[in-house]
């Protein structure tokens, strides 16, 4: 391929993720608010729990699909078009005041034909760039980019902060997503054979990853560090809204900003440390992140926020790239699709439920006691670090035991 041509894919990829943290930002973020102002504030926990359940499933089928039947470019843009419609559903139902259950079902909905559209997304870069750890991160960051330009952009929407509107906006984008991948180039399914069986579509075969131990762990650990996670978006902006800011959605945005910083500096991470450094750095970060909520003060506060983006980063994403080197080419999509079901999945609903509940425990008269609500997930992140030390091990065997021949582990910078 020429390379002007690469260069253009390379930014049509870019913009995809782009648009699609973008659509995503500008509903998600003020959501938690947008329920307080319309009498909903009681659903919080379990609307942001709700998201989880379809997580547990459809990225898998997903996955398979897009492995070994459709190019996951078309597959994507029609999740899309759900998407962007249910979701506007879900804002007409809190609009019309329709109730908690109708937003519940509409948004259970909206995310059954979301979960599976992460891992697609990185299933699409991976197979589109020659090298993922070194190309991975400047395409990666543009999703953070996306998030962070929605800020700013919504404070020149004409509306509050708690409308509404913003749900109408976000679906908007979701639909410009869609048409966007209906217009890139398709990829190729890597195999035409297919599972032909509903336990092969729910990802039967992936089970098989899990007897490799730094696998199993990488994956086990990124589902208990989501559920201290679970509480940044939803909380943090109660918390800082708590404290007298009236820009508590802007002012999250300091966390994407070290997401970007964090995306160009990760590859010559790798190649410099190993994969155990890199990922206990993420985990300090996270542990790092509560402490500093806990002290209260908001420079310190400020300072936790801005963490959030090296705790993101230095786990998560040092994960994909690790699983894009470990796994054989045949499972890209089912295993980038499993780390979505143990994050977003497992991870995000009990977390959601965890963090609602303990909010509700911290809870006095004068307001929920944010100080003792930081330090417990602090502590819990930490027992989290503690378990990744303990148990994870530098692979022994050079190839994942699986039906296709696995990649080379000394392939991974840093190994």
């Amino acid at each position: 391929m020429p390379t002007i041509a690469v260069r253009h894919h390379r930014w049509r990829l870019s913009a995809l993720f782009y648009l699609a943290a973008q659509a995503q930002a500008l509903w998600y973020v003020p959501f938690s608010k947008v329920l307080r102002t319309h009498g909903l504030e009681w659903l919080i926990p379990y609307a942001f729990a709700i998201a989880a359940i379809p997580a547990l499933v459809s990225p898998m089928i997903g996955g398979a699909l897009a492995d070994e039947h459709l190019p996951p470019e078309r597959l994507l843009g029609g999740l899309m078009v759900f998407v962007s419609l249910l979701l506007g559903a879900v804002y007409l139902a809190i609009q019309r005041q329709w109730g908690g259950a109708w937003v519940v079902g509409l948004l259970l909905l909206q995310q059954l034909a979301f979960a599976p559209t992460g891992g697609l997304i990185i299933a699409i870069i991976f197979a589109s760039v020659r090298d993922p750890a070194r190309d991975y991160g400047p395409i990666r960051v543009w999703a953070t980019i996306g998030w962070m330009v929605a800020a700013p952009l919504a404070g020149f929407l004409p509306f509050a902060e708690t409308s509404f509107l913003y749900g109408y906006v976000g679906a908007a984008m979701y639909m410009l997503v869609a048409l966007f991948a209906f217009a890139m180039p398709a990829t190729p399914p890597i195999s035409s054979s297919g599972p032909r069986r509903w336990r092969d579509l729910l990802g039967h075969d992936t089970m098989e990853l899990l007897r490799e131990r730094d696998v199993r762990v990488v994956f086990i650990v990124a589902a208990l560090f989501s559920m201290p996670l679970a509480a940044f978006y939803p909380f943090t902006p109660l918390f800082l809204t708590d404290g007298g800011e009236t820009h508590a959605t802007a002012l999250m945005s300091i966390g994407q900003v070290t997401e970007v910083i964090s995306a160009f500096i990760l590859a010559p991470l790798l190649a410099r440390f190993r994969l155990k450094h890199i990922l206990t750095a993420g985990l300090v970060a996270g542990v790092a992140r509560y402490v500093l909520y806990a002290v209260g003060a908001k420079g310190w506060v400020l300072l936790g926020v801005s963490l959030h983006g090296f705790a993101y980063m230095l786990y998560f994403v040092a994960v994909q790239l690790y699983l894009e080197r470990r796994i054989a080419p045949r499972f890209r999509s089912r295993a980038q699709a499993f780390l979505n079901l143990m994050m977003a999945g497992i991870g995000n609903l009990v977390g959601a439920l965890f963090c609602g509940w303990l909010r509700d425990w911290c809870g006095s008269p004068g307001g929920t006691r944010w100080t003792l609500y930081w330090s417990i997930l602090a502590g819990c992140t930490a027992a989290v670090m503690g378990y990744f030390l303990l148990r994870f091990r530098e692979p022994e065997s050079p190839r994942v035991d699986l039906p296709d021949e696995g990649l080379p582990l000394n392939t991974l910078p840093g190994e």
